[in-house]
């Protein structure tokens, strides 16, 4: 009798577990918000507004400029479909969702309202309606599709993805969005800059979906993106002395400045800049040249500064580097006669590729008393002229410049630009953000854009840290 009560205690023990288990299993992957209930599997794309967020209506209320801008990049993001604004207006939650229906990817949009009367006479026309409770409508232009919406159960039909991107969903934020993984792909191509800058700069695990938050802290906009990337990235941040850098240039004159720990991908971008893949071994070559040297050069940290030559750019041309004037200033460990010895080598190193691209004519006598024309790539023809503390030479199109302070080399292609920012002497403009810390850090004068949803920000802060193969991108959004 004894053992059996003892096995009944353990058997009611271990269920005990198990509910306990499932409750907080349930408590946290149950998202926050009230409309995410409504998401089936197949939905590939989910994005929540909460209208009546508390910090929104503060931001609202205190940046005037602030909300018209960002009240128009909702407009033009398609958030709202065909939305009047009266409807919107008698709206507490609104969602998109973008679901996977046979060869076709339909939207619908889930929309509760308290005054269910008034939102009913508002909607729009050529749009079908589903109602899924009472405060709760669906509405697609796909009959067939709100079929399918109905409340679920999260922690049976929800995929694994999405339990665990919708398990970082919060009330404090009044977006939240879930892109799955099988969607990146076809959000790489619109040709939009939020879009182009983060899925075809960063290699994202197609496996992983990802996470974004917006959130309204005072007079600005924090956002976060989390998810994960094909390879793990160099464990070095960047210095408070190169954010300080960052901030002491002006930021007007400049379109985008960033920090990065390591500056290995600017000399690639650099070397195609000046040289298809022939090109570039060639003069390897030739002139017995690695370029290995300016690889190693660029794994330093440092500091970008891209100015623009045209009042506005166009979203494809960001990291055209033909389209901008730009400085790299490179943090070394150099010592006096090292940069200087190198700051030589560099020098030689542009003759030669001058030399390499604009090739002279010479005659040659032969034995026979006849003449004959030689191309010769001669390097030495070319000479650097001086202007203050920089060095630069322009030939043809052609243009590059360079100077160095006390440890940092500087370089770029406008001589104006290398020397504003050797001379960094303009005033500190304080960036009214998180402070973030990572392996880069960018700031866009995002109004410098032609089109897209970053052209409505006027500046726009993105903080790039890894941990392992775990990305989060955070940062804010200024006006």
């Amino acid at each position: 009798m004894r053992k059996k009560i003892i096995i009944f205690i353990i058997i009611v023990f271990c269920l005990a577990i198990i509910v306990g288990a499932i409750f907080v299993y349930s408590r946290n992957y149950s998202p926050a918000l009230d409309l995410t209930r409504f998401i089936p599997a197949e939905a590939v794309l989910y994005i929540e507004h909460d209208f009546k967020n508390e910090e929104l209506g503060k931001f609202y209320e205190n940046n005037f400029r602030g909300k018209s801008r960002f009240e128009r990049l909702l407009s033009e993001s398609d958030l709202f479909g065909d939305m009047s604004q009266d409807l919107i207006n008698e709206v507490n939650n609104l969602a998109l969702m973008v679901i996977k229906h046979e060869e076709n990817y339909e939207k619908v949009w889930l929309l509760n309202s308290t005054n269910i009367h008034r939102f009913h006479a508002l909607l729009p026309t050529g749009y079908y309606e589903s109602m899924l409770d009472s405060k709760t409508t669906a509405l697609s232009t796909n009959r067939d599709i709100l079929k399918t919406i109905k409340e679920i159960d999260p922690i049976i039909e929800y995929t694994g993805q999405q339990r665990k991107v919708l398990s970082k969903f919060s009330d404090e934020n009044f977006i939240n969005i879930y892109i799955a993984n099988d969607y990146l792909e076809k959000l790489s191509v619109k040709p939009d800059a939020v879009f182009y800058l983060i899925l075809n700069n960063l290699d994202f695990d197609k496996e992983s979906s990802i996470f974004c938050g917006l959130q309204a802290v005072e007079n600005k906009i924090v956002y976060k993106l989390e998810s994960s990337l094909n390879e793990s990235y160099k464990d070095k941040y960047f210095s408070e002395e190169d954010k300080n850098i960052l901030e002491k240039l002006s930021l007007d004159d400049l379109f985008l400045s960033f920090i990065s720990s390591d500056l290995g991908n600017v000399s690639q971008t650099l070397k195609q800049e000046l040289f298809d893949k022939q090109e570039s071994q060639a003069l390897a070559e030739k002139y017995e040249f690695d370029w290995k040297e300016v690889e190693d050069l660029f794994s330093f940290p440092g500091v970008v500064f891209i100015e623009n030559k045209t009042k506005q750019i166009d979203t494809r041309d960001i990291f055209n580097l033909k389209k901008h004037k730009y400085g790299v200033m490179i943090n070394t460990d150099l010592s006096q006669q090292e940069m200087i010895n190198k700051v030589a080598r560099i020098k030689q190193v542009v003759k030669n590729i001058l030399g390499f691209k604009y090739p002279s004519y010479k005659t040659k006598k032969l034995p026979d008393g006849s003449s004959t024309t030689e191309i010769v790539a001669d390097g030495n023809i070319f000479n650097f002229e001086k202007q203050g503390n920089v060095e630069f030479i322009n030939f043809s199109d052609f243009n590059f410049s360079l100077g160095y302070l006390e440890g940092s080399l500087v370089l770029g292609n406008d001589k104006e630009l290398i020397q504003d920012i050797l001379n960094q002497e303009s005033q500190v403009k304080e960036l009214d953000c998180p402070i973030f810390s990572g392996q880069e850090l960018a700031i866009i004068n995002s109004d410098k854009l032609v089109s897209g949803i970053l052209s409505f920000i006027d500046l726009t802060l993105i903080n790039f840290e890894t941990n392992r193969k775990e990305i989060n991108l955070n940062g804010c959004l200024l006006w």
